[in-house]
């Protein structure tokens, strides 16, 4: 009796699973632009599972107060699937303008002094079926890359370190002598 209970639970909790979409979404530092320009491209990772039937058909990006101003859009493998990826996974999409670049990042890329957009203005990831319907949605916010260089902050530390390896390496020459 307590397995078919179990039993019972399980396939309660399974049929009531609820979608998801799982992303991530990196601005790099070098998207081919040349020197000096901001970066214009985004490269993003992105997957669902458990979405309603029929599925998904295309992967877009839009503005907030404006679903039909798509951004960009990602590329499936064609068909609609209740699970899947973009495809190739990770894509990178690009050039993109600088009021797109901006909404993206959620203004951490402002190229433009009077860009014309809004402090709530932000993308959101779509999942569409065939018809062009929303059928499921999140927030869409590309960090920005990591930059190659330390922060200021942690030069004295490595500056010290080395300091310290060097002297220590002083003091063990003198005591062979």
């Amino acid at each position: 009796m307590k397995r078919f209970v179990l039993c019972a639970v399980l396939a309660i909790t399974a049929a009531s699973l609820h979608a998801s979409i799982i992303y991530t979404a990196v601005v790099p530092q070098n998207c081919g632009q040349p020197p000096g320009m901001p970066p214009n491209c985004v490269k993003v990772s992105m997957s669902w599972a458990n979405e309603p039937p029929p599925g998904v058909f295309s992967v877009v990006v839009t503005e907030n107060d404006n679903p039909d101003d798509v951004l960009f859009a990602l590329n499936t493998l064609g068909g609609p699937s209740t699970t899947g990826s973009i495809f190739p996974n990770p894509q990178t999409v690009g050039p993109l303008d600088a009021t797109t670049m901006q909404i993206i990042t959620n203004g951490q890329i402002s190229f433009l002094a009077s860009s014309g957009v809004a402090l709530n203005d932000f993308a959101e990831l779509d999942l569409e079926n065939s018809s062009g319907q929303e059928i499921d949605g999140t927030v869409f916010i590309a960090q920005l890359e990591p930059a190659g260089v330390p922060e200021p902050g942690t030069w004295p530390l490595i500056s010290v370190g080395l300091v310290l390896v060097l002297v220590s390496g002083w003091k063990r020459r003198r005591k062979m002598e």
